[in-house]
Formats: C-alpha cells, structure tokens, sequence
C-alpha cells in the first residue's frame, strides 16, 4: 500500500497523535514494519528540510497547505531533499494540477490518502495510473469496506450524482463508549438494514455517514463540513468490480 520497509525513515511534521501521523499507517506502521521514525517540531521548511536531508528521510505525511508550502520553498531552499520518495497527502482535496508537480518538483512519489476517525481510509496505490492518483484520493484500504452515496432520504443517488457517504467496514466504530442512547440517537435510520451497494463484503455493521452540508460526529455516523462526493458504483446493486481495483474516491 504504501511501500514501508526496513529502509523507510518517516518524518513526522504533524501532530504526532493525529490519526494520519499516528496510524494511517503512519509512525506505528513504521515502527511495526522496522522502519525509522523523525520527529519535527513543524511543516516548516526551515525546519522540515534540514531533517529530510540530515536523517535522509524517505516518506513525510503532510496536509495540502505544507504541500503547497514545500512546492514553493524548494525552489530557494538550500537543503537536499532528493532522499523523499514519497510524500503523503490528505485531511482535504489536494488541487490535481498542484499533485501533478510534486515528482517534478520534489523528485518523489504523491499518495492521496483520505480517511476519518470513526473508520474508512481511502489511499491512491503507487502503482496507480497518473490521472488517479492525481485527481482521487484513492480507494478503500480493506476489502471488507463498504460505501453507498445517498440523497437527503437515503436512497441511492445515480452514478455521477452528489451526495452523502455512507460507510460501514472492520474498522468502522460501533457505536459510542457507554453511550448507547447517543448512539441511536446520532446513527442514520435504519443504519444496521441498510443493502449495500458498493465493493466489499463486510461483516454486518452500523453504518458511518458523511454529510455534504453540516458537522455532526458520531462513533457510528460522522458528518463532516461539505465534499461533493459522487457515486462510483451501481446505485441498485452491489459492485461487482474486485475490491483491490475498486473505483477511487474523488
């Protein structure tokens, strides 16, 4: 998925408790793969670039404004950098024609990842064609995923129509810590009957919303400020392309 081995360094310029530093796969897939892990106190690139050169650091998760910065700041930056091979970006849609510069200006590798707390990571594979990678963040890390794209009532929208996300899969939260009235409370209806429509066959499971219009979180139903999200499989029958090829997120 990402590439981690013995030979990875990872650099941390996020929050080291944030999911996508932390665990996405992040310092704890290092770790787990014996890689080397860096800690930065900032994206800066004062202070960001003298790492990747001292340590020879080889992949760094960053959100879109660190991206932005580092495109502009190598040009003048005196440092050496060229040991990047891949750079990480997620936590919101990160400009197509921007990603197209990241190899030519940074001499590595784009992933778009996106993912929430409550479950569903999204990655771009770095065998993946350009334009994907480019233009998607990518699709789900775990077969066992599902999604459906709803309207306001929750019925499937058309293939290309805007919508919300709704997730369920093995990592997906349940359900809040001894909060069982919260959790009806804030889960879709009918949450645990609803057919699924996309890749993936995952246990039974309450399923996690995204909302395109307001912010309202639950460990079972996250709604998050507005992303257009279209459908990318059949809205009246489950997908029958193989999760491992599965249409990305865009």
């Amino acid at each position: 998925m990402c590439g981690f081995g013995p030979g990875t360094v990872y650099l941390v310029v996020l929050p080291a408790a944030h999911n996508f530093a932390l665990a996405c796969p992040g310092i704890l897939g290092v770790l787990a793969t014996g890689g080397t892990v860096v800690l930065a106190p900032s994206g800066s690139p004062d202070e960001a670039f003298p790492l990747i050169e001292r340590e020879r650091a080889t992949v760094c998760a960053v959100v879109p404004p660190i991206a932005l910065l580092w495109l502009d700041a190598v040009s003048w930056a005196e440092e050496d950098v060229s040991s990047l091979e891949l750079l990480q970006v997620g936590g919101a849609k990160f400009a197509a024609e921007r990603a197209a510069e990241v190899p030519e200006t940074l001499g590595c590798r784009v992933q778009q990842v996106f993912g929430m707390a409550e479950g569903l990571l999204n990655y771009t594979r770095l065998d993946d064609p350009r334009d994907i990678v480019e233009q998607s963040q990518g699709r789900p890390l775990s077969p066992a995923d599902e999604i459906r794209i709803v309207d306001e009532n929750g019925a499937d929208v058309a293939p290309g129509e805007i919508g919300e996300l709704l997730t369920r899969g093995p990592y997906t939260l349940r359900g809040y810590y001894r909060a069982p009235s919260t959790t009806r409370a804030r889960s879709p209806p009918a949450a645990s009957t609803a057919p699924a429509t996309s890749c993936g066959g995952c246990r039974p499971a309450t399923w996690s919303s995204r909302d395109a219009r307001r912010t309202r979180s639950t460990a079972a139903a996250t709604r998050s400020p507005r992303r257009n999200w279209r459908t990318t499989c059949s809205p009246t029958r489950p997908c029958t392309t193989p999760p491992s090829s599965a249409s990305p997120t865009r």
